[in-house]
């Protein structure tokens, strides 16, 4: 469930820090609380969470939406920034409309920007997950690893971490895999066929 949660949350973000960056007014409106937002320690929410929202799993899946849509968003907004400008207006000056200038131009060309963001919040979205389930989540990895805590069963805590690197491990395999395969049309991208001679 919180898996998935950070997977919609992600795409929130994209989607949203699209939509702001449409407006240069918004982008400097908007620059300056979530980069407020975004030097809140993460692990120091855990009893805000749980003071606003109660020991459920909605808090525990807020605290995660939190800790990664930020991320995404304040990404999303620095890539589309950074984008070359001359590339927007290239295609204005061909008769480009604002959605086909996002959909064939800003989304790719803003693509590695973006891995970058998924690859930084990866180990970030594994610490939020095990975190949320102190703000009370019944079940879960995070949960073992505090009865572990509670009885003194360090071999089990130890166990735990190794899974949830391996866990990590995998997740970053994947991603970087997705990324390979996107992000094939790059020079230098890994696996990418060298140009015909």
């Amino acid at each position: 469930m919180l898996s998935r949660a950070c997977c919609s949350v992600a795409a929130s973000g994209l989607a949203l820090g699209l939509l702001v960056s449409v407006s240069s007014v918004a982008r400097r409106l908007v620059a300056t609380p979530l980069h407020v937002l975004r030097m809140c320690p993460l692990l120091a929410m855990i009893p805000l969470f749980q003071f606003w929202l109660g020991a459920t799993n909605w808090s525990a899946i807020c605290y995660v939406a939190y800790g990664v849509g930020v991320v995404y968003f304040v990404g999303t907004l620095n890539a589309v920034a950074n984008l070359p400008r001359r590339y927007i207006e290239a295609a204005e000056t061909l008769g480009a409309r604002q959605v086909l200038i996002y959909r064939r131009i800003i989304l790719p060309a803003i693509l590695p920007e973006l891995f970058s963001s998924v690859f930084l919040t990866l180990g970030l979205a594994w610490s939020a997950v095990i975190g949320a389930e102190y703000v009370g989540v019944d079940s879960g990895i995070g949960r073992m690893i505090i009865w572990a805590e509670f009885f003194s069963h360090t071999g089990r805590m130890v166990l735990v971490t190794v899974f949830i690197v391996l866990y990590a491990t995998l997740s970053f395999a994947v991603v970087r895999r997705i990324a390979a395969h996107m992000l094939a049309w790059m020079p230098g991208t890994p696996g990418r066929s060298p140009p015909m001679s």
